[in-house]
């Protein structure tokens, strides 16, 4: 066996056939790339060699998580990371406070890994009890079993949640609901991903309805019957727009029944108010706007009219002011905040904008900044004098204090911070980190968050909790 290798690697080629072989080897690498896009984004004309083509191509990235994980037993699920240091997370509870003359109390809203359920499921917790309060568990196949995406590539499909229609048992592991909103007959709605249906369940976790479009990030109530919800809207699918870009928008949705009562494309609201300079003239990409937070203005001062919408767009690294009543861009500010998320009003003209400062555009550096300092940052800009500042500079300098590429935030009266960055909670004044959280999973891994809520004492109405008998 051996000699017929050696005799093998001793052949000699002609360098017109090695650069023949080159060419070929090139070609096929770029067929196969347009096969791995053409699956990605939902297309089923490779069939089942395009399941397999976008398999593949997730092997470097498995390696990675190899190498960074070990043979860590949680290797595959995305939700579930392992806990480097062991100081995070204190000996008795998730919560580890930092200063308890400054601690409030309060609750969180999260959705977490259970290793009971063996998935993630949206946890309330008393942070003046240090406890588990009540829980909402979804069923992932019933809600994704009539997800049209589902449908394609021969009934089998990865959402960007990671769903496979082939795997169900990983699947329910790494489905996740996102910025879960507590209603007040304690119903929760959500969705499970970027690109994924909006689901309302019950106080004892029934679905009570499921909306098919393609809901991601933000979910915000207006009142009791009408949530706004950020979504890839269809409203441009018919035209060259449409064809080439993803359409992100915003929907009004009815919380009785998940029917979407307004819908509007962010897209069609810049091209209209003379901005179609910041959506087509730049190089092309699928996702130009990455709209990941759509937020309702709910009163009336000299600097906003109640019914504004505050957008926030990761990939222009650009948030603006709108009215829809007007159809009108009050103003528009790019910039110094990069792939920021998460936009909120305080009050006096001063809006919140949690910036996560990522470079998106250069390779190897996708979801970092090049100068560690610059990273993650609560900005307050001043619409009054223009003027942008970092109030929270001090505390996010912090050791303490993650970086990472997503997550949401509260200010509370300009002076406090509530803070998710994805792998922890974290709440803070100017001058320091009160409070962090870290959901366990075991002595060694910890569950990832996805848009989490906090809420002070006096804000939460629970009485459902004991009028609800759950069988």
């Amino acid at each position: 066996m051996l000699n017929k290798i050696e005799k093998i690697l001793s052949l000699k080629i002609s360098l017109r056939v090695f650069i023949l072989i080159l060419l070929l080897i090139l070609l096929f690498l770029i067929f196969f790339s347009g096969v791995v896009r053409h699956t990605v984004i939902g297309g089923s004309k490779f069939g089942k060699f395009g399941i397999f083509a976008e398999s593949v191509s997730k092997f470097p990235r498995n390696i990675g998580i190899v190498i960074d994980r070990g043979l860590n037993r949680y290797l595959n699920n995305m939700t579930v990371v392992p806990i480097k240091d062991k100081r995070e997370i204190d000996e008795i509870s998730d919560l580890k406070i930092f200063n308890d003359n400054k601690f409030s109390g309060g609750y969180l809203i999260f959705s977490g890994f259970s290793p009971d359920h063996q998935e993630n499921i949206i946890h309330l917790y008393d942070l003046n009890k240090k406890k588990y309060i009540w829980k909402w568990v979804p069923d992932p196949v019933e809600i994704l079993k009539n997800e049209p995406l589902l449908n394609t590539s021969k009934g089998k499909y990865t959402l960007n949640i990671g769903w496979n229609a082939d795997d169900l048992a990983y699947s329910r592991r790494i489905f996740q609901p996102i910025h879960p909103l507590l209603m007040n007959d304690g119903s929760i709605i959500f969705h499970p991903g970027a690109g994924a249906p909006l689901v309302k369940l019950s106080a004892c976790s029934n679905i009570e309805w499921i909306n098919y479009n393609f809901f991601h990030h933000s979910i915000e109530k207006i009142n009791e019957d009408k949530i706004m919800a950020t979504l890839t809207t269809k409203i441009n699918d018919k035209n060259n727009i449409g064809k080439f870009i993803k359409d992100d928008g915003y929907a009004i949705v009815d919380t009785k029944n998940g029917e979407i009562l307004k819908e509007e494309s962010v897209v069609n609201i810049l091209i209209e108010n003379d901005y179609e300079y910041l959506v087509l003239g730049r190089p092309w990409g699928n996702n130009i706007i990455h709209l990941n937070d759509s937020q309702p203005i709910f009163i009336n001062d000299s600097f906003v009219n109640e019914g504004d919408i505050a957008f926030s767009s990761r990939h222009l690294s650009t948030v603006f002011l709108y009215r829809p009543a007007e159809k009108k861009i009050i103003w528009l500010k790019s910039g110094p905040w990069l792939a920021q998320h998460d936009i909120d009003y305080l009050g006096d003209g001063i809006f919140s904008i949690f910036g996560n400062n990522n470079y998106l555009n250069m390779p190897g550096y996708k979801n970092k900044n090049l100068n560690e300092k610059n990273n993650t940052k609560l900005y307050f800009f001043d619409t009054k004098t223009n003027k942008v500042t970092t109030p929270f500079e001090k505390p996010m300098n912090s050791n303490y204090f993650n970086r990472q590429a997503n997550g949401t935030q509260r200010v509370i009266e300009k002076n406090e911070l509530f803070v998710d960055i994805d792998i922890s909670l974290f709440f803070m004044d100017k001058e320091e980190i009160i409070w962090k959280f870290d959901k366990r999973v075991d002595q060694d891994n910890k569950s990832l968050f996805r848009w989490s809520r906090y809420f002070k004492n006096n804000e939460l109405k629970l009485d459902w909790m004991n009028k609800t008998k759950c069988e």
